[in-house]
C-alpha cells in the first residue's frame, strides 16, 4: 500500500481521480484532494500523481481562507 503523507495538523477530503489524457492505465492521472490546514486556518487542493503518491504533490492551489471540508465529485472528459 501506497500512501501520501501530510503535514500534522492537516485533514484531506475524497480524493477525485482525473485520468492522464491518452492513459492505458487504472492509475495514470492524478488525485486531486482538498487539504484543511488547522495551523493557518486555510485550505488548498492538492494535485498528486496517482503512481507516485508517496513523492508527495506536484501542485498546491492555496485559498486564503478555509473552504468547508466538501470536495466530492466526478471528473467526466469531455
Amino acid at each position: 500500500m501506497t500512501r501520501a503523507a501530510l503535514e500534522a495538523g492537516q485533514y484531506p477530503s475524497e480524493p477525485v481521480f482525473v485520468p492522464r489524457p491518452g492513459s492505458r492505465t487504472e492509475d495514470d492521472g492524478w488525485l486531486l484532494t482538498q487539504v484543511f490546514d488547522t495551523k493557518t486556518d486555510t485550505t488548498h487542493v492538492a494535485v498528486l500523481d496517482a503512481e507516485r503518491l508517496d513523492a508527495g504533490p506536484v501542485a498546491r492551489c492555496h485559498f486564503e481562507h478555509a473552504l468547508p471540508p466538501t470536495f466530492h465529485g466526478t471528473f467526466v472528459p469531455a
